[in-house]
């Protein structure tokens, strides 16, 4: 009983850490590095042309973007720790509940309905008979 006990903690310790290195290996990091050096570079050219502007404080402005910096950071950190299926399931229900949608209109009966998406003007894409091109008219 010992045994079964000790070998089913393992197990769960074991698929946690699967999770964990899972999330971390499905990250896009050359992205990540990517909009790193831009924000980096921002602050940089933010602290070169806004250092005279206050006088006895270079770096007000550097100081105040790299908060904003580090909150978006925050936020990046923390959308990206929900599930993605949470996001799928709520987000018709969230586009159809819109500002577009204060009419007490459906999303059925509103003018773009026959569009590929609720967003967009573009019509479906679908082949039609004869037609070589399967792209709905589009680039």
């Amino acid at each position: 009983m010992a045994d079964y006990a000790a070998d089913r903690r393992l197990a769960v310790r074991q698929r946690a850490r699967a999770r964990e290195s899972t999330y971390l290996r499905n990250l896009d990091w050359v992205l990540l590095a990517a909009v790193g050096g831009i924000v980096a570079y921002g602050l940089w050219v933010i602290s070169g042309i806004t250092k005279d502007d206050i006088p006895g404080n270079p770096n007000y402005y550097v100081v105040r973007q790299a908060a904003y910096a580090l909150v978006g950071c925050a936020g990046l950190a923390g959308m990206t720790l929900i599930d993605p299926g949470f996001w799928r399931k709520y987000s018709r229900a969230s586009a159809t509940r819109g500002a577009g949608s204060t009419s007490g209109r459906s999303a059925s009966s509103r003018p773009n309905s026959g569009s590929c998406c609720s967003y967009c003007s573009w019509p479906r894409s679908s082949p039609t008979a004869g037609s070589e091109s399967t792209s709905g008219g589009r680039l």
